[in-house]
């Protein structure tokens, strides 16, 4: 009879079990989901909003702040901004060439079928230091330049910064080091940030 009664114990046990796991499981479910809404996109119908500037996006990069969204453009040589319900900011940042080179193209649509030679940023990160100083930039308060608000990394190895209130482009990304024929940069992490501000206080 205790043996009976021990493994109807142990039945009720193991279904109790099984309860309380896929009830957790299914809260879990529950916590994780979420709805997707494509807010922006170059092509017509596909998003919220379209911006056909908006090709090819290979990073995004916002302040602590709660800057837009900054988006590196790989197709157009561009950084779009845009608002957290996908408006877009009207500020447009051009990505320079080798050579400080700024083509005509930048930051406009480009036909796939017949592409310009952009500069194709490759991704961005937000800069928190003040010594990381846009080339060439002045400042009445930082001996070192305007501190640089993002940077950009490109396929044809540059790296350039850009921030608010420079002179005599103020949007345009400034080079930090020019590098053509090296290896492509595929997206700028910290260390990238540490490796240009050593190789710029070397300069």
């Amino acid at each position: 009879m205790m043996k009976r009664v021990n493994r109807n114990l142990a039945s009720a046990a193991v279904i109790v079990v099984a309860v309380i796991a896929a009830s957790v499981a299914r809260a879990d479910d529950e916590a994780n989901r979420y709805v997707m809404t494509p807010l922006v996109s170059d092509l017509a119908g596909k998003a919220k909003f379209q911006d056909q500037v908006l090709q090819n996006s290979w990073g995004v990069a916002f302040s602590p702040a709660g800057s837009p969204f900054w988006i590196a453009d790989n197709a157009t040589g561009c950084s779009t901004l845009y608002a957290g319900d996908g408006t877009k900011v009207a500020l447009q940042v051009s990505i320079p060439l080798p050579g400080n080179v700024v083509p005509p193209t930048s930051c406009k649509p480009v036909d796939p079928n017949n592409p310009p030679t952009n500069a194709a940023p490759t991704g961005i990160i937000w800069n928190p230091s003040p010594a990381f100083a846009v080339p060439g930039s002045k400042s009445t308060t930082n001996p070192n330049g305007i501190a640089a608000a993002f940077i950009f990394d490109t396929e044809d190895g540059t790296v350039s910064a850009w921030a608010g209130g420079l002179t005599p482009n103020p949007n345009n990304a400034v080079p930090l080091t020019l590098t053509p024929g090296r290896s492509m940069c595929s997206g700028p992490r910290r260390s990238l940030a540490t490796a240009a501000l050593t190789a710029y206080s070397d300069l």
